[in-house]
């Protein structure tokens, strides 16, 4: 947190803190849930629990190129699985991995709110809809 003033001052709520966190660096590292703990006076298991509850806090370092298959149900009976299954091929991780160059990260989610477009993944937020798995290699590839 860098010696955060307003954390100092009690103007910051837990989330707000761990959001400057994710703002500047990517990711919560342990460090910084001990940080925020000391600086807002709380518990690290409150700091934790909070960053644990929401989906938007990661614990691990993004990659250059973050995607997220979406696996709710339209998605899911259009082939999400296939597609998903794809990425795990080609990127050679697995959900919630991020591959030892940092390139890819893979993460899933329940719904991505454009069932219209199903089955859809996103790449560094860019929606990528209607696939197949035929498509995927190529949307991969132009990444690079």
């Amino acid at each position: 947190m860098d010696n955060c003033k307003d954390c100092e001052q009690g103007k910051l709520t837990i989330v707000e803190a761990l959001q400057l966190q994710m703002n500047k660096y990517g990711y919560i590292s342990k460090e910084s849930i001990s940080q925020i703990a000391n600086e807002l006076g709380k518990s690290e298991s409150e700091v934790y629990g909070v960053a644990t509850f929401y989906s938007q806090f990661s614990f691990t370092p993004k990659a250059k190129y973050n995607i997220c298959v979406c696996t709710g149900t339209t998605c899911f009976v259009l082939g999400a699985d296939k597609i998903l299954e794809e990425v795990k091929h080609l990127t050679g991780i697995s959900e919630n991995e991020t591959s030892e160059d940092g390139k890819w990260n893979l993460s899933t989610a329940r719904c991505l709110g454009c069932c219209g477009l199903a089955p859809v993944m996103t790449i560094n937020g860019k929606v990528y809809g209607n696939l197949k798995v035929t498509d995927i290699k190529q949307v991969l590839e132009s990444c690079e």
